[in-house]
């Protein structure tokens, strides 16, 4: 599993900064004390107030969310599939049994029996009408209410005008098949040709939503939380911002002998965001958990730290020809930048920086 830990490295940069002779002999005892010293030949940057944030990165895996199964409803050959890649909506066909479409419809309640003229009312009927009203062929006279009348019949048959089937005003079992909305044609299970018992697995789908996984060592759970930001990235550099919709409740085994547990953790990913990663499936990614902030706090650039030689930090500080050193406690570090507290700092003064 991947880490980078951002404060070890930045830690090594400022032992590196007393090495390179940016160490000083002279300080007052004060801790904020200014040392007047020959102007360095630098760059100057700001004294900036803002968050710094910690971060922690591991792999994971971009996806669809929601995989499941459909299955043939009734025994036939298969002679279509759609397209894997492809998104099915509201009344598209999934698959043909001897050229016959299989249609998706909305609805929680699978299909379970034959639908039409004397069925009893049920879920499965409400879902049908409420399908047949959004596509259009509602009419004058249908309600959703679960009760299969003379008006439900009509809405069939106009659909299946439109449909250029025969307008028998019923939905045998395997003719639709009901899901929690559009779908993204994932896996053929099966290919044209086979012959498809009921309960055969014919394809596999997804929602059209995108979602990455990654599985945390037991031991780092904590640095996720529900609905927390975070960041996803791709190998290409694209990156997109996410928050954190399931962690698991129960540790899994890791992925090797001897492996620690692991804790599954899933990140939601807006449409508009996701598109920002492409429509690859099944993606490495590295998912960036955020770990610590320190908020509105003074920053400078690591590189403006200079370690002194009886110990501790200071900044240079331009004061026309030359400079002064300022004492400055260093705290936390993020992105380049360093947290530093002191008597004389303020924001938008100006430090030295190497060229």
């Amino acid at each position: 599993m991947k880490r980078r830990a951002a404060v070890v490295t930045v830690a090594m940069t400022v032992v590196a900064l007393g090495a390179a002779g940016f160490a000083y002999t002279t300080r007052d005892d004060s801790p904020a004390a200014a040392n007047t010293a020959p102007k360095q030949q630098g760059k100057t940057a700001k004294v900036t107030r803002q968050d710094l944030v910690q971060t922690e990165s591991y792999d994971g895996t971009l996806g669809y969310a929601e995989a499941r199964t459909v299955t043939a409803g009734r025994a036939g050959t298969v002679t279509g599939l759609a397209s894997e890649g492809t998104t099915v909506n509201r009344g598209g066909a999934l698959y043909a049994l001897d050229e016959s479409a299989v249609r998706l419809m909305y609805g929680a309640v699978p299909a379970y029996r034959n639908l039409g003229p004397g069925v009893t009312d049920g879920t499965d009927v409400r879902q049908v009408e409420a399908n047949l009203k959004a596509l259009g062929f509602g009419g004058d006279g249908l309600d959703v209410d679960g009760d299969w009348d003379a008006a439900t019949t009509r809405s069939v048959k106009r659909w299946q005008k439109k449909l250029g089937v025969t307008k028998t005003g019923q939905l045998p079992l395997g003719s639709i098949v009901f899901l929690g909305g559009p779908v993204r044609i994932g896996e053929h299970k099966m290919s044209t040709g086979e012959a498809a018992a009921p309960g055969a697995a014919v394809l596999q789908v997804t929602s059209t939503s995108r979602e990455a996984t990654v599985n945390l060592d037991a031991s780092k759970a904590a640095i996720a939380a529900l609905r927390e930001a975070v960041a996803v990235k791709i190998t290409d550099g694209a990156s997109a911002k996410g928050a954190v919709s399931a962690i698991a409740a129960v540790a899994h085994s890791g992925a090797g002998d001897g492996s620690s547990p692991v804790i599954p953790v899933t990140v939601t990913l807006a449409p508009k965001e996701a598109r920002k990663l492409g429509s690859l499936d099944q993606a490495p990614v590295e998912v960036v958990f955020e770990k610590s902030r320190a908020k509105a706090v003074l920053t400078v650039p690591v590189t403006a730290l200079v370690a002194l030689a009886e110990g501790g930090y200071a900044v240079e500080v331009p004061t026309g020809a030359t400079s002064k050193l300022i004492g400055v406690e260093p705290g936390e570090f993020a992105d380049g930048r360093v947290e530093v507290t002191g008597t004389g700092i303020t924001e938008g003064m100006s430090v030295v920086v190497p060229s």
